[in-house]
C-alpha cells in the first residue's frame, strides 16, 4: 500500500513523575494522506483519507542524565469504514528525520506492508519513507 502525503501535523509532550521525580516525554508526528495504490482486496480504500502516527518517547531518571529510550513499536494498522490509520514508534534518530525529507520533497510517499488484518486491525510489517517512484511494497 502506498500513502500519498498531504500534510503534518507535530506535537510535543513531557511530564515529571511525582514522587520519584523522573520524566519521560513523547513527541508526535501526525501524517495525513491519500491512499494512493494498493493490492487487492485492500484496492477499495484506494483514495481513502488515512493517518499516519509516528511516536518517539525516552524516560528520564530524577537527578541523573540517564536517559531511557522507548522500545520500538507498536506497529499497527487499522483499515475501515470509518477511517485509516497506522501507528509506528520509531528511533528517535529516524524519527526527527522525518520532518526535514518531508519539507524538503525527498519524501513525498509512505509505503506500507503489513500482515492480513482481523477484524480490521493488523500488524504493520515495514514503513518506507521515500519519492513516489521509489516506494517499495513488496
Amino acid at each position: 500500500m502506498t500513502v500519498l502525503i498531504e500534510t503534518v501535523e507535530r506535537t510535543y509532550f513531557l511530564q515529571r513523575h511525582t514522587p520519584t521525580g523522573g520524566s519521560t516525554d513523547e513527541a508526535v508526528i501526525d501524517i495525513f494522506g491519500r491512499i494512493g495504490s494498493a493490492s487487492k482486496p485492500y484496492d477499495r480504500y484506494v483514495g481513502q483519507a488515512i493517518e499516519v502516527a509516528l511516536r518517539s518517547s525516552r524516560s528520564f531518571s530524577a537527578g541523573t542524565k540517564e536517559e531511557t529510550v522507548g522500545a520500538l513499536g507498536p506497529f499497527s494498522i487499522s483499515l475501515g469504514k470509518s477511517g485509516c490509520s497506522v501507528l509506528a514508534y520509531l528511533p528517535s534518530d529516524a524519527f526527527w528525520a522525518v520532518p526535514g525529507m518531508i519539507s524538503d520533497h525527498s519524501v513525498t510517499h509512505i509505503g506500507l506492508t503489513f500482515e492480513t488484518p482481523r477484524h480490521g486491525s493488523g500488524n504493520l510489517e515495514s514503513i518506507h519513507f521515500a519519492p513516489a517512484l521509489r516506494v517499495n511494497v513488496s
